[in-house]
């Protein structure tokens, strides 16, 4: 599967106060309501921050979002939370919708940083019945301090890649991204980048703050989470992501996310094929 990224660097605006704020959206008494992205066509939320919490999950396809220096990929299954006031922009494909539930800045998440984390079924059920049910106000408060304390005790997951700035160093992520199994020498890839393979190692660690196997590697888990989520044989998993041994494979899924191939589909919820059954709301950026 080819992962077809926008530049994840474009000019962004510099001094904080001048990127857009938008919101708010939580309804009076309410401490979660959740959006539809992609509804309307819209690909592309610029770089922009919020004054809730932000929690992206149901994905129906591929997205990725951009918050401090790094490129997070959604995928089916998968979550990624942004705490209130965190600069980020949100990239789609064309065929691609996801939820976006936002979440009152007082809530604790005991997250002061942009979090990947899996999704498991209850927290999904939870926020969309809130947001698609008249439930009495005592009621709502019982159920929303029920999800945030899902939230907050929540495991890590999802895959991050720090991408780098340099567009030569980006020339060659991008062509791993796509084709992720690939087994080609460092001085290859340098060789893409036009630099020599000590300028190319030294760039790369710098700008990403790993060497260029490590981050491979991270590339190649993140593919892999795809191709479990679509319910892929492990065999052919382990293959396409560059391993001929499964249980290499399984060890470097295992060092890399915290969990097995196995107990990482577990994770992942299951979504409804009907788009009728979530709230069709269009975020204001739209």
């Amino acid at each position: 599967m080819t992962l077809a990224l926008a530049d994840p660097f474009a000019p962004a605006l510099s001094a904080p106060d001048a990127i857009p704020l938008l919101g708010p959206y939580l309804l009076r008494n309410a401490r979660l309501r959740t959006l539809l992205c992609g509804g309307a066509g819209t690909t592309h939320w610029p770089l922009h921050r919020h004054e809730e919490h932000e929690l992206f999950w149901g994905v129906r396809g591929i997205g990725s979002v951009i918050a401090d220096g790094q490129l997070h990929v959604l995928l089916p299954g998968s979550a990624l939370l942004v705490p209130a006031m965190v600069p980020h922009e949100l990239h789609i494909q064309p065929d691609t919708s996801l939820k976006c539930t936002l979440i009152s800045a007082n809530a604790d998440l005991r997250c002061q940083a942009v979090r990947p984390l899996a999704m498991p079924s209850v927290i999904a059920e939870i926020v969309s019945y809130l947001d698609t049910a008249d439930v009495p106000s005592s009621l709502r408060t019982r159920m929303e301090s029920i999800a945030i304390e899902l939230l907050a005790n929540n495991a890590d997951i999802a895959v991050s890649l720090p991408m780098p700035r340099d567009e030569r160093l980006l020339r060659v992520t991008r062509a791993v991204c796509a084709a992720p199994g690939e087994d080609r020498p460092v001085a290859d890839w340098s060789a893409v980048a036009s630099m020599s393979l000590r300028s190319f190692t030294r760039r790369f660690r710098l700008e990403t703050g790993m060497s260029f196997g490590a981050w491979q590697v991270l590339a190649r888990m993140r593919m892999a989470m795809a191709l479990l989520e679509e319910g892929r044989p492990l065999a052919q998993v382990a293959a396409r992501v560059g391993y001929s041994n499964i249980s290499a494979f399984v060890t470097a899924f295992r060092r890399t996310t915290g969990h097995t191939p196995g107990s990482a589909r577990r994770l992942g919820a299951d979504w409804p094929d009907d788009d009728t059954v979530w709230p069709q709301r269009q975020v204001a950026a739209e």
